[in-house]
C-alpha cells in the first residue's frame, strides 16, 4: 500500500473508475473550478476515479470544456457525470492533480 501511495498518479496519466461507472464532478463556486476525487482501490490494483469526496483531489480548471456544462448543471441543481480525466500535472503543493476531463 506504501507503495501506490508513494506513486501517485503523474503528468499523462489517465484515471477512470474501477467499474467503468460515471462519477460526478463536484462544482466549487467559491473558487470557480470542478473537482473529483481519486483514491487507491481496496484491491490496491490502481488509483481510480471515486464518487464520494475522499482521497486525492483532481481539480478541473475553468478553461477545460467541460467545466462549464459542469457550471451550468450546478446553477440548476443538477450533477454533470464524467469517465475519465487525463493528469495535467501536480498542484505546486504535491496534495492534489490538475486534470483535463476527457469524457
Amino acid at each position: 500500500m506504501q507503495m501506490m501511495i508513494e506513486n501517485k498518479p503523474d503528468t499523462g496519466d489517465v484515471l477512470t473508475s474501477k467499474d467503468g461507472e460515471r462519477i460526478p464532478l463536484h462544482v466549487d463556486k467559491k473558487r470557480s473550478r470542478g473537482f473529483c476525487n481519486v483514491a487507491v482501490d481496496s484491491d490496491r490494483t490502481g488509483w481510480y476515479l471515486i464518487p464520494v469526496e475522499f482521497g486525492l483531489k483532481c481539480i478541473v480548471q475553468t478553461e477545460d470544456p467541460a467545466f462549464m456544462p459542469a457550471w451550468t448543471k450546478a446553477a440548476k441543481g443538477e450533477t454533470h457525470f464524467i469517465s475519465s480525466v487525463r493528469v495535467l500535472r501536480r498542484s505546486l503543493s504535491g496534495t492534489s492533480l490538475i486534470v483535463r476531463v476527457l469524457e
